[in-house]
């Protein structure tokens, strides 16, 4: 492992790692009066680049990121020959919403000569998790047939998307928030994890091996009726993907969405196959007075009876 922290110096000799497994970079540039200085200390961080080019993992904190995304006349120039990448990792920096943090250009410019290399890295890729980064693709993560576990949190679309697809054959473990219009291909996940504001459309799914189902969901604050209808629909059809389910654990927002849609659940005719446990994840600091939603557990279960209601703090 490789660590560079602190300024970057007028001249760096070249090195090479031959055994590199990861490398963090976190430098910054001296507040320098002259161009020609600012010029030398950005060669001295593309000669640092070059030397992590058997690197498996590279990090790069944001004050990095900063200084090569003001150095791209010269990144284009470079042939960087990652020969054994498997993650590219752009530090996000704190409290910064990502609209206002992205560095896809820096990414394009370093992995512009090895997208070979790459692709090939990334087929062995397991797991994966992105926090804070704008996803651009419909459906970004085929390209990662051996993905076992996937981990997105509030990672926003582009604004031309206006939804997401995941398809993983070999998934076990997702978390992932309920996008606008959200399609899952993921047949062999056994942890479920779905968090953030529902969707006004989202397409039936089924988890076929799924053991344990966390849902803390809400409803968007909208003015219309018919868009808080139409999230009521989302949230059924979640609740329907989840019918080989062990083990379900209901947030309290989600439980509250669900008690203002009693009309609608004594329609549904929820075939809980294997559920043992239906968990209605208590408010911190109420008193259980303050919180019965034993009419929702009535409402989901009433084609199950021998399932065991909880109330358990996650």
């Amino acid at each position: 492992m490789a660590s560079d922290d602190g300024p970057l110096p007028l001249s760096i000799k070249a090195f090479e790692l031959p055994v590199l497994d990861t490398a963090h970079i976190d430098t910054f540039a001296w507040d320098l009066v002259t161009n020609s200085c600012i010029h030398q200390q950005k060669l001295s961080l593309i000669t640092v680049l070059r030397g992590l080019r058997h690197a498996i993992n590279i990090h790069l904190s944001p004050s990095t990121l900063e200084l090569l995304s003001q150095s791209h006349d010269m990144l284009v120039k470079e042939n960087f020959k990652f020969y054994n990448l498997k993650v590219l990792n752009l530090v996000p920096p704190p409290n910064k919403p990502p609209a206002a943090y992205d560095y896809s250009s820096v990414a394009a410019d370093l992995l512009k000569d090895c997208p070979h290399a790459i692709a090939k890295s990334l087929l062995r890729l397991i797991s994966l998790r992105l926090e804070r980064v704008r996803i651009s693709s419909y459906e970004p993560f085929s390209s990662f047939p051996n993905l076992e576990e996937l981990v997105l949190v509030n990672c926003p679309l582009w604004s031309n998307l206006d939804g997401l697809k995941v398809i993983g054959t070999q998934l076990s473990r997702l978390t992932i928030s309920p996008y606008r219009k959200l399609v899952l291909l993921t047949p062999k996940v056994v942890l479920f994890d779905l968090q953030g504001p529902l969707p006004l459309s989202i397409k039936a799914f089924e988890l076929p091996v799924l053991d344990t189902a966390h849902i803390d969901t809400f409803a968007w604050d909208l003015v219309t009726n018919s868009c808080i209808h139409q999230q009521k629909l989302s949230l059924i059809t979640v609740l329907r993907g989840l019918r080989h389910a062990i083990n379900i654990h209901l947030s309290p927002s989600t439980l509250e969405l669900l008690s203002q849609s009693h009309d609608m659940l004594v329609k549904e005719n929820f075939k809980f196959d294997n559920l043992k446990v239906l968990n209605l994840v208590p408010p911190p600091n109420k008193p259980p007075a303050a919180y019965d939603y034993s009419s929702v557990a009535a409402d989901l279960l009433k084609d199950c009876p021998q399932v065991i209601v909880k109330s358990l703090l996650r």
